[in-house]
């Protein structure tokens, strides 16, 4: 494929690849609705990549309190607390190996039973199907194969800037994937996420969190009782509440603050808009700009769009976090708890559209065994999925899990089925696993990159 494509072609080459009949997609910078939603998505971003890069990256320096939003500082606060506890949490066997696969070389290998009538229904003559997935990442290479009944399904290798999909029928495809630098060395899982996917530079959330902190209106933000649901306790608990609310007003003047602000910071602006078109490109937008979204947001009219969002407090510990965004064409929540306690942790997240909700996933975990269950729903066919999991160090580099999971839904047929999963996995980390591109299978699948 020729170097010279756009960011914006090579995207749709991928989308085209794993969706082949999926339709074009509207820009999401059409129409005016866009001025009263900036803002909106921005306070979403920050919580979102703050969660992100916070996670495992170490704690951010607290920010004084002097004329500055208490409820942003503690929004800060939760996912400075966050980051901290998952960093203790890590020592164990779960949250370890997580780490490590994040920043070693690895090798997964599944025995996977899946059960279910439906499988009749889509013409096997069967109820219990066997599969294998294989999993390898060399530092360089990453692959992926699923195997049903002795038989490939489907696998695919990303190498270098390439996709490769193979389908069942054998025939492959490639795209080329958009890349940030470099991508051709050898590199962390995690150091080649931040190459395909934009993510904003380290210290950059915390610098915009605290230009924030200084834009929102005091008189915006109030304390309050309540109560709210502990994933830990799982009942409902006392909690403090750390209540901000900006309708139309508080938003317009809350954008011209931080414009204004930004704007002075001739380094921080730099750094944003270098992140700001990283982001478009990614994203197909080549005509957005931090201008563009800054000029949005400068003395707009944003009509009835409002922005909310609460910071759940147990005690002196926050909790959880919970934001609301009402945008011209919808109203959006979401919601997100966790609670560490020693070695154990309990994780809620719910996202609601005008009041219906799309996803809820509650998930604990104490050591390398836990629980997880999730519901979502697209198009009214709502989809349960019940999980159990444990997960035991063989040795100081190999792993054993064991996955016992229940899906409810109409997933194979038109019918409400169930099907039930087991999973057996072996997972080798660490040195000495040998390149994917020399071994059978992926060997031929490698090859493939040079082909046009």
């Amino acid at each position: 494929m020729d170097d010279r494509l756009s960011a914006a072609r090579r995207c749709g080459a991928v989308r085209k690849l794993l969706w082949p009949h999926g339709k074009k997609r509207r820009g999401f910078m059409h129409g005016r609705r866009w001025m009263a939603a900036a803002l909106v998505l921005l306070i979403c971003a920050l919580t979102v990549f703050g969660i992100v890069l916070l996670n495992g990256g170490g704690s951010a320096p607290a920010a004084e309190a002097e004329k500055r939003s208490e409820g942003v500082l503690a929004l800060s606060d939760f996912l400075r607390t966050y980051s901290d506890n998952w960093e203790i949490l890590s020592a164990g066997t779960l949250a370890g190996m997580a780490q490590r696969l994040m920043s070693e070389p690895f090798e997964i290998y599944a025995r996977i039973t899946a059960e279910s009538e439906g499988l009749k229904g889509i013409g096997l003559p069967i109820a219990s199907l066997p599969a294998s997935l294989h999993v390898k990442y060399d530092l360089r290479d990453f692959g992926f194969r699923l195997n049903a009944m002795g038989t490939d399904m489907f696998a695919a290798c990303v190498t270098g800037d390439e996709l490769i999909a193979v389908p069942a029928d054998g025939t492959a495809q490639t795209a080329q994937v958009p890349v940030s630098g470099d991508v051709s060395g050898d590199m962390t899982l995690k150091d080649r996420i931040g190459r395909f996917v934009p993510l904003p530079p380290k210290g950059l959330v915390t610098r915009l969190l605290d230009i924030l902190a200084e834009s929102v209106p005091e008189e915006c933000t109030r304390m309050e009782l309540g109560r709210a649901y502990s994933p830990m306790d799982q009942k409902d608990v006392n909690v403090t509440l750390i209540h901000t609310s900006l309708d139309a007003e508080a938003l317009a003047v809350t954008a011209a603050a931080f414009s204004a602000a930004l704007s002075e910071d001739a380094a921080l602006y730099d750094e944003a808009e270098n992140w700001v078109a990283e982001t478009a490109a990614w994203l197909g937008e080549s005509g957005v700009t931090l201008d563009n979204l800054l000029s949005q947001t400068e003395g707009g009219k944003y009509g009835k769009a409002a922005v909310t969002w609460k910071v759940y407090r147990r005690g002196e510990t926050p909790v959880g976090f919970s934001l609301s965004a009402d945008t011209p064409d919808a109203r959006y929540d979401v919601a997100f708890f966790a609670e560490f306690d020693a070695g154990a942790c309990a994780q809620r997240m719910e996202i609601m559209k005008d009041g219906v909700q799309l996803f809820v996933m509650e998930m604990t975990a104490d050591g390398g065994e836990g629980e997880l269950t999730a519901e979502a729903a697209q198009n009214g066919n709502p989809v349960n999925v019940k999980a159990a999991f444990r997960l035991g160090a063989d040795t100081s580099d190999s792993y054993h899990l064991f996955v016992d999971a229940t899906v409810t839904g109409r997933l194979l047929t038109e019918n409400t089925d169930t099907l039930h999963i087991i999973a057996d996995a072996d997972i080798d980390i660490g040195s000495g696993l040998g390149m994917l591109a020399s071994e059978n299978g992926w060997r031929d699948m490698t090859a493939r990159k040079n082909e046009k």
